[in-house]
């Protein structure tokens, strides 16, 4: 069986070059595509600065073959800029948020310092034939096999890399 990748969404994470942080929240029940993304947004507002963050996360599973969890990527605009210093702040945030919500509480996490030698962009980018199709992308920014959402200042980021690729004299 081949892989198959969304080979623009593989281009443009391949081009950012500042991720910091590859990381996986696990929650131990069902979740919907809307939960999950209202429990990341409770994640992610702590970690970075004033909705300034530069960040990519990833929903995986469909509840039926195993249960949804999120792998994400950390760049710039988080309230700390080192990988050690943002390790400590997302333990000390989530053992918090444990006591605030169950579905925290019930999970699990893995935080990694991103190395673009592991192939990360190519993991987060692939098409995922096993799970059910998502046909509802209500707040994400793809739907089908691949449901993943990207910060806003990520996409400028990328917009402005890409551009740059070119020369148009």
């Amino acid at each position: 069986m081949v892989r198959e990748y969304d080979k623009p969404l593989q281009h443009n994470l391949s081009i950012v070059d500042n991720f910091k942080v590859f990381g996986v929240l696990k929650f131990n029940c069902n979740l919907s595509n809307s939960k999950i993304m209202e429990l990341w947004y409770i994640f992610i507002r702590g970690v970075e600065i004033r909705n300034k963050g530069e960040w990519f996360v990833r929903i995986e599973g469909d509840n039926e073959v195993r249960q949804r969890h999120l792998h994400y990527l950390l760049a710039g605009g988080m309230t700390k800029d080192s990988y050690g210093e943002l390790v400590e702040l997302i333990s000390a945030w989530l053992a918090y948020l444990c006591l605030k919500h169950r579905e925290f509480d019930n999970g699990s996490s893995y935080i990694d310092e991103y190395d673009n030698n592991k192939g990360g962009d190519w993991y987060l980018s692939k098409v995922n034939r096993v799970e059910l199709v998502s046909e509802r992308g209500i707040g994400l920014d793809s739907i089908g096999r691949s449901n993943w959402k990207m910060s806003t200042e990520l996409k400028k980021k990328i917009k402005h890399n890409n551009l740059n690729c070119f020369n148009y004299n």
